[in-house]
């Protein structure tokens, strides 16, 4: 029989917080525990000098408080104001920490997983987990070449038949172009209709037939009853064609152009579902940059182009400030879109398909202008504090992540979501303006997760705190209202999520976004069970529901299949923790706990990519 001394020399080496230096231990980051200075703070100048140890038996003394603290607490289900005072104790808890809170899914995730793992005795991983809409290959694995021929290859100006290349572009403007509106589809089609004629088009030839190829490849993944394997197949060669169509010297040396910007868009709407995170990146940056090259983001302008380029201009600028935010959100990067985008009419005249409504696409257009300028204000109040160089310089920002700022903020969303008609799920969603506005809820619930992810981290999570008055105060109950509220907007997703995958046409909206806003609402479910106290009796119902409807989706991709199989371990290894809490507490519990963010997404410091320094590109488990 083996002893339980040799039992837990068999556990692989774990960071403690006993031996954490007092720097390490308030920036919430892993210490090596070497002396005089630790191998973090030798790293950077400035902290050489502030690197110091609590003495052993100092920190022998909090622990001992700290477990007696703990015994006291009821097992009952607390009142709110009961759990909040078990988390915080001043205005900095209600206050979500710049520097130290994780903003973005893929640290949320990370985070998560890690400390679950730290809590069990399992070394901490250095692989966060593929995020869908950033990094997961949800259309398959995308080889892409490292360099393209000089040479143009006949190959990649083949079309496919005319039958199916119409077909693949009605799929395009039924359940794409009125989500997320791009192209004038009046000049699109007399383009089309004169290369299939073998005709002179106006526009740039090879710009046209990459944006032509890369319909195809998304309109090709909206064929959910194709099988997996076929669809990639087909989507990835229309893919590849247009890779190689978008020369590099368009992008980077000739004068940029709206139709470039457009494709840039498309080539990221795709890649955005492959594992191709470098090049998802670069190619949005790209269309950012030569959008703002070209004016898009200026109002009231005269400009020398036909009046079909400026019916479009107010949406392709919208897509690319949207999508630039969204990608920095799930990556922990600042955003680089100017923080209020190009508002004035997106009504496109003259181009209009049949039963436009014109005051209800007007309507929902600003409404989604309304919603981009919000995401500006969420992503510049939520700039880490070591990032932000106003910081540095010790001048004040122009908004900051204060309780204030974030009930501001949710203002303006909460008079956004009621000037929407009422929500009826049972209604059938058939014309475009319907559908637009199904995926305006979507955002705003999802963009207000995003505005209270780092309270809720901060309230999720346990901290070292001074001796506790018996009565909470008042930083205490909004501190658990972000964190209820942003719960209850995870659990808003999914419903919406199940309303649209029980209508007829599941074509609603596409089948990577369902999967992304679920996994995103999955994610805060796990997190939320950290504090069964407050969650528990609230959250299970909603994570059931969840996991049924994105079972629904392992068939569209392999992927689909890991991301569930992942979420369930983690929701496995919470409840697992719960169990064991009851029996034991540990002395470096803060420190497991706070590793256990990382996985999902909610790490502190978080470097290009949202990997730490060490952690390159090819360390990402593309397989989870």
């Amino acid at each position: 029989m083996v002893s339980m001394s040799s039992t837990s020399s068999l556990r692989p080496r774990r960071y403690k917080a006993v031996i954490a230096c007092t720097t390490c231990r308030r920036r919430k980051v892993k210490c090596d525990g070497l002396r005089p200075v630790c191998g973090r703070c030798q790293r950077k100048r400035e902290l050489q000098r502030t690197c110091t140890y609590i003495a052993a038996s100092d920190h022998r003394s909090s622990t001992v408080n700290h477990h007696h603290s703990s015994a006291v607490v009821s097992p009952q289900l607390p009142t709110p104001a009961t759990s909040a005072q078990i988390n915080s104790g001043n205005l900095d808890a209600i206050s979500p920490p710049s520097a130290h809170s994780p903003v973005n899914p893929g640290e949320f995730s990370f985070e998560v997983r890690a400390a679950v793992d730290a809590r069990l005795g399992l070394p901490s991983p250095k692989k966060r987990c593929p995020i869908p809409l950033t990094d997961a290959p949800l259309f398959g694995l995308l080889s892409i070449p490292d360099s393209i021929n000089p040479i143009a290859n006949p190959a990649d100006n083949v079309l496919p038949p005319r039958r199916h290349a119409d077909h693949l572009v009605n799929l395009y403007w039924q359940c794409l172009d009125p989500l997320e509106p791009l192209l004038d589809q009046r000049s699109f089609g007399t383009t089309y209709q004169a290369l299939f004629d073998k005709r002179e088009i106006e526009c740039n030839e090879q710009i046209f037939l990459c944006i032509l190829n890369l319909i195809f490849a998304l309109s090709t993944q909206l064929q959910e009853s194709t099988p997996s394997e076929q669809r990639n197949s087909a989507s990835r060669t229309f893919f590849l064609r247009a890779w190689h169509l978008l020369r590099p010297e368009v992008i980077l040396w000739q004068a940029g152009s709206l139709e470039t910007v457009q494709c840039l868009i498309l080539m990221t709407q795709y890649l955005r579902c492959t594992s191709n995170l470098h090049q998802t990146w670069m190619a949005l940056g790209s269309a950012a940059r030569i959008a703002l090259s070209i004016g898009l983001d200026r109002s009231g302008r005269d400009i020398s182009e036909p009046q079909r380029e400026n019916d479009v201009t107010p949406d392709v600028w919208q897509q690319c400030v949207f999508m630039d935010r969204s990608l920095s959100w799930s990556l922990g990067r600042s955003s680089s879109a100017p923080r209020v985008p190009f508002s004035s009419n997106s009504l496109r005249n003259g181009s209009n398909p049949p039963n436009y409504d014109s005051n209800a696409v007007t309507s929902v257009s600003e409404k989604m202008q309304e919603l981009t300028k919000i995401t500006g204000y969420i992503s510049f109040s939520q700039i880490p504090t070591s990032r932000n160089p106003a910081e540095g310089l010790g001048l004040a920002m122009q908004t900051q992540a204060d309780p204030y700022t974030v009930i501001q903020i949710d203002e303006s969303l909460t008079r956004l979501e009621n000037s929407l008609p009422p929500f009826q799920p049972n209604t059938p969603i058939i014309e475009p303006t319907d559908r637009r506005l199904f995926l305006l809820r979507l955002r705003i619930a999802y963009t207000r997760i995003i505005l209270l992810r780092p309270t809720m981290a901060h309230f999720c999570l346990p901290h070292p705190q001074p001796q506790k008055p018996n009565e909470p105060s008042l930083a205490d109950h909004i501190t658990q209202t972000h964190a209820t509220l942003c719960v209850t907007n995870a659990q808003k997703l999914i419903t919406l999520i199940q309303t649209c995958s029980q209508q007829d046409n599941p074509g609603l909206i596409p089948w990577w976004y369902r999967v992304f806003f679920l996994y995103i609402a999955m994610q805060h479910l796990i997190a939320a069970m950290l504090r069964p106290d407050v969650f528990a009796t609230v959250v299970v119902e909603s994570w059931n529901t969840a996991v049924s409807v994105l079972s629904a989706h392992e068939h569209l991709s392999l992927s689909v299949g890991r991301c569930l199989n992942k979420l369930r371990l983690m929701w496995g290894k919470v409840g697992d923790i719960q169990a064991s809490i009851s029996h034991e507490v540990l002395a470096d519990c803060d420190m497991g706990w706070r590793d256990v963010f990382q996985y999902l997404g909610f790490e502190a410091e978080m470097s290009l990519f949202g990997m730490d320094d060490s952690v390159g590109l090819g360390d990402i488990d593309w397989s989870l």
